[in-house]
Formats: C-alpha cells, structure tokens, sequence
C-alpha cells in the first residue's frame, strides 16, 4: 500500500489531496483542507504513540 499526499494550488484555494494505492491496483484519493489534514496527523500520531 502506498500513501502519499500532494498539494493542489487552486486559483483562489489551495488544498491538499490524500492518495492511497493498494497493491491491488484500487486507488482512493480524498481531498483535505489544511485544518482537516492537520487533524489527521494528529490523529495518526496518536494511534502510532499508543502502547
């Protein structure tokens, strides 16, 4: 699986888009303000600190 996020410069917004790829060739991609993103990362720190 693959997961990479890319920035998308609009002409008035900016955004950034979440790609995820799986080795079965099923591509998601789900687009994220900069708030939202922030709160995934979080989120995803805190699953990875969890014991």
């Amino acid at each position: 699986m693959s997961v990479t996020v890319k920035r998308v410069d609009g002409k008035q917004h900016c955004f950034f888009e979440l790609i995820v790829e799986t080795e079965e060739g099923i591509t998601v991609r789900v687009p994220f303000n900069g708030h939202e993103l922030d709160d995934l990362e979080k989120q995803i720190t805190r699953c990875f600190n969890e014991d």
